[in-house]
């Protein structure tokens, strides 16, 4: 072999100090909707990795190179809830992160090799991306979770009411997975029919307090 020759130089192997995240929003979320982000493994040149966790003396299984553990308490109290995260690898040293939280809620996300350090996404320890902040917000409003409740004292506003006499109902507005609104802007309409003559209705003043509930 002559001189000059060619030389391939391959990434090394994995290293959980360069290995970053990619991916927008990854500190908010909505309810029940399918998130994801990309890990980049990286060598600790922080050279991107181009093969999976066979390579380079990793891993034997690149399902065991990281693993996602979203820890948070949710609304509604009942302790810590914890979700894990479903890691692919997708190529070019590249794994897909995806996952679904049904309560709304502050969480923290961690990213950690299959040795269980948290990768640093090369901004040392004192500054590492794991784990990262998520919120959690609510979905859409599903009128058919949303609560409504009476402030009578004497009766249930909802099932009786006096001629001439205001009856006043709160409602709070809820989504999909019965997580509390704490926005306003819904479009709700109080409505009542007579039950002996169909053409006699009633409509409420509806009033937006504008944190998710309506009187």
């Amino acid at each position: 072999v002559g001189s000059p020759f060619p030389v391939v130089v391959s990434p090394g192997a994995m290293d959980h100090v360069w290995s970053d995240l990619h991916g927008e929003s990854r500190n908010e979320t909505i309810a029940g909707e399918q998130t994801q982000f990309i890990i980049q493994a990286k060598d600790r040149e922080g050279n991107p990795k181009i093969h999976d966790g066979t390579a380079q003396g990793d891993m034997a299984s690149p399902a065991d190179q990281f693993s996602v553990d979203i820890v948070g308490s949710g609304s509604g109290g009942g302790g810590s809830m914890t979700v894990s995260g479903d890691v692919e690898y997708i190529g070019n040293g590249q794994y897909k992160v995806q996952y679904v939280i049904p309560k709304v809620g502050d969480y923290q996300v961690s990213v950690r090799t299959g040795d269980g350090q948290h990768i640093f996404c090369g901004m040392g320890e004192e500054n590492k991306c794991s784990p990262f902040a998520l919120s959690v917000r609510p979905g859409e409003t599903v009128p058919a979770v949303s609560d409504a409740t009476s402030r009578a004292l004497s009766a249930d506003g909802i099932v009786q009411a006096t001629a001439g006499v205001s009856g006043v109902i709160d409602v709070q507005a809820k989504d999909a997975y019965g997580n509390d609104q704490d926005e306003g802007g819904d479009d709700f309409v109080a409505l009542f029919s007579s039950a002996d003559d169909e053409n006699v209705m009633y409509r409420g003043v509806v009033e937006d307090g504008g944190d998710g509930t309506y009187t």
